[in-house]
């Protein structure tokens, strides 16, 4: 259990740290627009690490459902090794799930290299800056 909550303790520092260190540089500097290319490496690396801590705690819970159902058989169970492969699985899991999220934002063009808008660069600001090709033509 004490290793699924270093990972979770760790996952949670960089999901963090993935927005705000850049929002504290922004706010330092005065500056108030974003590239595509960073907006687009901190929505990825923001959603993959949530999704990553949304699958630490399905494993997580999985730890504590064999803990109580089967408390005589949970040391055999969950060994140490399987406990790493656990997690390793969550961290792949968590960053695979989102690759198709990168493929096909990948796919948009966009109209301008700068995003003006929330330092934290959101989703809405971030995919409105793409240029809509209409496809109904008079």
């Amino acid at each position: 259990m004490y290793f699924f909550i270093s990972n979770l303790a760790f996952l949670e520092i960089w999901f963090t740290s993935s927005t705000t260190t850049k929002l504290f540089v922004m706010l330092s500097s005065g500056q108030n627009t974003l590239s595509q290319s960073s907006c687009f490496a901190q929505n990825y690396f923001y959603f993959a690490l949530g999704c990553t801590g949304f699958v630490l705690l399905a494993v997580m819970s999985f730890d504590r459902y064999v803990a109580i159902c089967h408390p005589l058989l949970s040391v055999a169970i969950m060994k140490p090794q399987i406990c790493v492969h656990l997690g390793v699985a969550a961290w792949v899991l968590g960053f695979a799930l989102l690759s198709y999220w990168l493929l096909f934002l990948s796919e948009l063009s966009f109209c301008g290299s700068k995003i003006h808008g929330a330092p934290d660069c959101h989703n809405g600001p971030f995919l409105s800056s793409g240029c809509r090709v209409s496809q109904w033509s008079p």
